[in-house]
């Protein structure tokens, strides 16, 4: 059940945060969880294979359905490693060991596409706002483009030289951006063309605005980078102590990332520092903003903590 707390403190004190405990069984990670714009629902998977959707507001499970079935008896594992889900919350898109990208009705619980392509693991999904058209990488070192309604692949965007980490899409879908262990890279997905290698190193998460002008992203060496993409260029370096995920608001203003233990804030457009927020986690595994600002952080037990937004002068 959701509790109110007073631990997370910045300039101007400490301010409540919402906990909530997000179900699941007990003894596997939640790998992957995925907040809808409006901050009402989580859609989540991880070790024990079954996808799941939480209401925020009212602290209670919506419904669960097995996302990504044992393949035999001995070899049991097919865990989710990642998700996403649309602005509406209507749709939603898993991947992980299984190979196979599902795309999910959330109200019905239904499985409405499952897309076949990948020779190795699924690390990286995305998806467009309008739930048509998807993107995936993954260990098999390329990114594949989708689309939902004709269960079909649009392109094999071959490129990367190594395992593809993270995934974004613009809401049109009609560009993607691809991170990996060796470098970041635009593409355009219409045509299904490289147009640009934007970073020449390592890249583990990224998060965009939804036109793709404007991006924040984790690297090698605990380095966050705030990025114009219109020109492909870094305009800022944030040197954290360490680096786990990263998230980026609507408007692109906001910036919030996870060096470990707690949560940082940043104004990405003047470049400075906000807040730091310490929740009671061993150690915070991801970060996201919702579209009315406050900011969300998970950990691999699915503990789940809310914040307000924070005021930019």
């Amino acid at each position: 059940m959701s509790q109110k707390y007073h631990i997370a403190r910045n300039g101007t004190g400490p301010k409540p945060v919402v906990r909530i405990q997000l179900d699941h069984d007990g003894e596997c990670s939640v790998n992957s969880v995925a907040i809808t714009p409006d901050g009402r629902r989580a859609v989540y998977g991880g070790e024990d294979r079954t996808v799941r959707v939480w209401d925020l507001e009212r602290d209670r499970l919506v419904i669960s359905f097995e996302g990504h079935p044992c393949r035999s008896p001995e070899e049991p594992t097919n865990y989710i490693y990642n998700m996403a889900v649309t602005p509406d919350g209507r749709y939603a898109v898993s991947g992980g060991e299984e190979r196979m990208v599902r795309v999910w009705d959330v109200e019905r619980g239904q499985c409405i596409a499952a897309l076949e392509g990948h020779s190795a693991g699924i690390s990286a999904v995305a998806i467009s706002a309008d739930g048509r058209r998807v993107v995936s990488g993954g260990w098999d070192k390329t990114v594949r483009a989708w689309d939902v309604r004709e269960g079909r692949c649009l392109a094999t965007l071959e490129g990367h030289v190594d395992v593809v980490d993270c995934l974004a899409i613009t809401a049109d879908g009609q560009r993607a951006f691809s991170g990996g262990w060796d470098d970041a890279r635009i593409w355009d997905l219409e045509r299904g063309v490289c147009v640009s290698v934007f970073h020449d190193d390592c890249m583990h998460d990224i998060a965009i605005t939804p036109d793709g002008r404007r991006a924040v992203s984790r690297g090698c060496g605990a380095k966050v980078r705030i990025w114009d993409l219109e020109r492909a260029e870094c305009v800022h370096v944030i040197r954290a102590s360490s680096a786990g995920g990263v998230a980026l608001s609507g408007d692109g203003r906001i910036a919030v990332i996870t060096p470990g233990m707690h949560i940082t804030v940043w104004d990405a457009e003047r470049k400075r520092f906000l807040a730091r927020y310490e929740p009671s986690l061993e150690v915070v595994s991801d970060v996201a903003i919702g579209g009315d600002g406050r900011i969300f952080a998970w950990d691999w037990n699915g503990l789940l903590f809310i914040w307000p937004p924070v005021k930019v002068n």
